[in-house]
């Protein structure tokens, strides 16, 4: 079952958790940050096409899926700071050796599962509360009688205001940046995520009812040549149809 137990870089898509982070330390969304190269002692971020922007918004930063940008605000929040939401949201397969600042543009040790990233989305579409997925919601006997229901297992790890905020940005995403393909003409909000040499394509996105994340990729790892922004089209399609 890939949607839980593949394990594959998320690439952009897990710079949400960088954003939320320093929206959670008081940063507000139209903070500037100086889009330029830069060298952290000899790890030099690039962004995808090799184009610097200069001064730009945290909200453009994450609209754009500007790299340099994501790992300056790693930098400034503390990535320990950034693992440790991801933890909270229920990202299970961190290491101690993610303490880094390529984490912030998802170059992790293992990686995430596409179910473990969808479960963190829930907190940002459903005002700070993580929502984990349920496949069975009751049982019925012959008579229509209830055996079994299952809980809402939900837990309020962000703030409503942060989470708002981080969903206003990611709605840039759709109307104005790297997701616009997927955009559905109504409110939706989401990331798109590519894996160095395109092994992985991502989009996990939201409307107000419902969540959903598409990840491509082949189980032996060859390039699949495909974008996240490519995906986001696919998650369009779907998500007009639900």
């Amino acid at each position: 079952n890939r949607a839980i137990s593949e394990v594959r870089q998320p690439g952009s898509a897990f710079k949400p958790f960088v954003y939320a982070t320093a929206v959670g330390q008081g940063l507000p969304a139209n903070t500037i940050i100086v889009d330029a190269p830069v060298n952290f002692g000899g790890y030099r971020p690039q962004n995808y096409d090799k184009v610097y922007r200069g001064p730009v918004t945290m909200k453009k930063a994450l609209r754009w899926s500007v790299n340099v940008a994501a790992v300056k605000m790693g930098q400034r929040v503390g990535m320990a700071n950034v693992l440790a939401l991801a933890a909270d949201l229920g990202i299970t397969t961190l290491t101690a050796a993610d303490d880094n600042l390529a984490a912030a543009l998802g170059g992790l040790t293992r990686g995430v599962s596409l179910m473990e990233l969808c479960t963190a989305y829930t907190a940002f579409a459903n005002g700070g509360v993580v929502s984990r997925p349920i496949a069975v919601l009751r049982v019925l006997d012959e008579n229509d009688q209830v055996l079994e229901e299952a809980r809402l297992a939900q837990r309020a790890v962000l703030s409503p205001e942060v989470a708002y905020i981080v969903t206003d940005m990611m709605q840039g995403v759709l109307t104005d940046g790297t997701g616009t393909p997927g955009n559905i003409g109504r409110p939706a909000a989401g990331k798109t995520g590519t894996t160095d040499n395109y092994e992985t394509a991502w989009f996990i996105g939201f409307t107000p009812g419902l969540l959903a994340g598409i990840y491509i990729g082949n189980d032996d790892r060859t390039p699949v040549n495909i974008s996240g922004t490519q995906v986001s089209a696919l998650w369009g399609r779907m998500m007009t149809a639900a």
